[in-house]
This record gives structure tokens, C-alpha cells and sequence, in this order.
């Protein structure tokens, strides 16, 4: 129980503290390309097809509006490419994707 605490304090703490992608180095808004990683393309989706559009205009995870002044962090999930407005956000979608995937579907 405690640890669950320890993971929403920290987990807010983090949101809190969201930042604009201006103050982050650029080489944080590179692509990550760890093979295995969460947002990897699966093996499955044709390449041809490429990955869903992201519907919105706005970070996934803090509802902060995405545009020129504040450039997303894009990546793909299952198929489905994501759109954040920094690396905080992106580890709150990794640490649970069914929640954020459930406003875009």
C-alpha cells in the first residue's frame, strides 16, 4: 500500500513540474530507438501502412495545447502514433498506456 502512495506522489509530483519542450535538450525529443521499447512499432503492423494519426491537438497525458511555440514528443504505441508535450509525460503514458489510449479511442 505504501509503495502505491509512493508511485502517485511521485507520479504527480513529475506531472506537476511539466514543462514546455523549449527548456528540454533536443537530444530528450529524439526518437528512442532501444529495440524492445514500449513505444516500438509492433513487427505485426505493416510498414506500408504506417501508424495511426493522432486525433488531437493537445498533450495526451496533461491536455496542454501542442503547437509550433510548444513542440510534442512523438512516438508510436501498438500502432497508434502519440503525441505529449515532454518527456515527463511521455513516462506517465509508459507507466500506464490503457489509460491514455482510452481518450483517444
Amino acid at each position: 500500500m505504501t509503495r502505491i502512495l509512493f508511485a502517485a506522489l511521485g507520479m504527480s509530483l513529475m506531472l506537476s513540474s511539466c514543462e514546455t519542450t523549449d527548456s528540454i535538450p533536443d537530444i530528450v525529443n529524439a526518437p528512442a530507438e532501444i529495440p524492445g521499447a514500449v513505444g516500438e512499432v509492433d513487427a505485426a503492423t505493416p510498414a506500408a501502412s504506417g501508424p495511426k494519426p493522432y486525433p488531437r491537438k493537445d498533450c495526451l497525458v496533461t491536455g496542454e495545447k501542442l503547437d509550433s511555440k510548444n513542440t510534442p514528443m512523438t512516438f508510436v504505441h501498438k500502432g497508434q502514433e502519440i503525441k505529449v508535450c515532454c518527456s515527463a509525460c511521455k513516462m506517465a503514458f509508459n507507466m500506464s498506456p490503457r489509460t491514455y489510449l482510452a481518450k483517444i479511442q
